[in-house]
């Protein structure tokens, strides 16, 4: 059953800002399927230029490769963690623009832990660290009952 499904688009105004996605829990599931996308992974190229210029200005000082299309391409990067009733759950600070993690009392998937799949208030926190241009996120979320 989906228990949750949400689209957002994450501004540049978002850059470095965590965003947090409540859904609800039912008691009696199995295992959670947490889908999340983003898109575009890469900013238009004048965006991007422009953005290299401004980080070479500001950190770069001593660095001999001054030419901003040598940083090419630059990556817009939304991760994803999850927490439970109880605390965090994992994470998955991957630039993976498409997906798809798996919890259950006996495993899951990368950077998530397994363990009871508590019912209540959970978050999807979408960790915004670099988004310069319009980014559209989904979380979508599924939970499986036995049969």
């Amino acid at each position: 059953m989906v228990l949750f499904d949400e689209t957002r688009v994450l501004n540049p105004q978002a850059d470095k800002t965590n965003v947090a996605l409540s859904f609800s829990v039912p008691p009696g599931l199995t295992a959670l399927q947490v889908e999340f996308t983003y898109d575009p992974p890469t900013p238009p190229e004048p965006v991007a230029v422009e953005a290299v210029k401004a980080a070479l200005a500001r950190y770069a000082r001593a660095v001999v490769q001054k030419d901003p299309y040598a940083y090419l391409p630059v990556y817009n990067l939304v991760t994803l963690s999850l927490d439970d009733p109880a605390g965090y759950r994992g994470a998955a600070h991957r630039r993976a623009t498409e997906q798809c993690h798996r919890l259950t009392a006996e495993s899951a998937s990368p950077g998530f832990l397994p363990g009871e799949l508590r019912p209540g208030q959970w978050q999807a926190v979408l960790s915004a660290h670099c988004v310069l241009c319009p980014v559209t996120c989904r979380v979508r979320v599924i939970g499986e009952e036995t049969e």
